[in-house]
């Protein structure tokens, strides 16, 4: 989960051309995301949340219980992380560094 976030954060300081606001971006998306861990704790019928939100996606009591995580959030968070920092990568390459 928090390499999830990291590289979130990585890519938009990369990609954003004001990088001091990537960070105030960065807070907003994780501030997001923890509210759609709450709606759909709260709220039954808002179970596909737990889809965009990876707070929901490794419950410790779920992994306490049975000593597994499930694969499919282990490859949607590695697909995350990846897709993320490629795309840094990308960006950054591109990028007009201001001296």
């Amino acid at each position: 989960m928090i390499f999830a976030f990291l590289a979130i954060g990585l890519f938009l300081g990369c990609a954003m051309k004001r990088y001091k606001l990537s960070s105030s971006t960065a807070v907003a998306i994780i501030l997001v995301t923890y509210f759609m861990l709450v709606a759909s704790t709260m709220q039954e019928n808002l179970g596909f949340l737990r889809y965009f939100t990876p707070f929901k996606y490794f419950d410790a009591v779920e992994l306490f219980r049975n000593g597994a995580m499930e694969g499919k959030f282990l490859l949607l968070s590695a697909g995350i992380i990846l897709l993320f920092v490629a795309a840094a990568y990308w960006t950054y390459n591109q990028r007009d560094l201001y001296l």
